[in-house]
C-alpha cells in the first residue's frame, strides 16, 4: 500500500460529514465501535466533534486518491468538572474496516501522544 495517499492531520469543521460517514460505516461491523449504527446519529458525532474542538483535540486520516475520504479519526476532550481538566478522556478511534489492521489505528495514535 502506497502510505504516501494517506494524510495525517487536525481535523476541521469541514470534516464533519466524512467523519459521520465513517462513524455510520464502522458501527455496522458487529465490535467495530462502542455503539451500535442506530446510535451513530448526528447529534452524537456533533456533540464529539465540538467538545474536541472546544477543548480536546481530532486527528483524522483521509485517502488522498479517494476523493479525500476519511477513513480514520482519533479524539479526545477535557472532562467536566474544571477540577479533571487537566484529563483528556472519551478518547475513540476509527478506522475504515477496509483499512482495518495494516495500523492506521496505531498511526493515530501516536500522532495524539506527539
Amino acid at each position: 500500500m502506497n502510505t504516501s495517499q494517506f494524510l495525517i492531520r487536525k481535523a476541521t469543521v469541514k470534516d464533519f460529514e466524512k467523519v459521520f460517514d465513517l462513524y455510520k460505516s464502522v458501527s455496522k461491523k458487529n465490535g467495530g465501535l462502542a455503539r451500535n449504527e442506530d446510535e451513530i446519529t448526528i447529534d452524537y458525532v456533533k456533540s464529539f466533534v465540538e467538545k474536541s474542538f472546544h477543548n480536546g483535540v481530532q486527528f483524522v486520516i483521509e485517502d488522498k486518491l479517494r476523493d479525500a475520504k476519511i477513513i480514520a479519526e482519533i479524539h479526545c476532550y477535557k472532562l467536566e468538572p474544571k477540577v479533571s481538566g487537566h484529563i483528556l478522556s472519551d478518547l475513540t478511534i476509527s478506522v475504515n474496516p477496509d483499512y482495518q489492521g495494516i495500523g492506521f489505528g496505531k498511526k493515530l495514535f501516536q500522532t495524539l501522544l506527539e
